[in-house]
């Protein structure tokens, strides 16, 4: 199973949705949201940069 495709918990789900919503309103640039998912969620910062650009 890829990185991309495994499931989160509900803190990560959560973690997932504030980091998008602090990128989308401007509060944090897209490579402090690249750090942040790839922390929070556990996966590469490759990955975590195609969840924020909406390609996963």
């Amino acid at each position: 199973m890829s990185e991309t495709t495994k499931s989160l918990n509900g803190a990560q789900t959560q973690s997932l949705i504030a980091i998008m919503a602090q990128f989308s309103s401007k509060a944090i640039t897209e490579g402090q949201a690249v750090n942040l998912i790839s922390t929070a969620i556990g996966i590469s910062k490759e990955e975590a940069a195609k969840i924020l650009q909406g390609v996963i």
